[in-house]
């Protein structure tokens, strides 16, 4: 048994949970998500107050 496997067997990933979680929006919305995160935590750095205000 592979690693691959093993990884897989742990998380359960069959072949129809695989494929929703490798198309292509899926890999687009995390590579857009997580810088959008990292700015929102780097910002209240230097916005202090006004990070609170909508």
């Amino acid at each position: 048994m592979t690693l691959e496997r093993k990884i897989a067997g742990a998380f359960a990933l069959d072949d129809e949970t695989w494929r929703r979680h490798a198309n292509p929006w899926s890999v687009l919305l995390r590579n857009t998500v997580l810088p959008l995160l990292v700015l929102a935590f780097w910002s209240r750095l230097w916005l202090c107050w006004y990070a609170l205000a909508p």
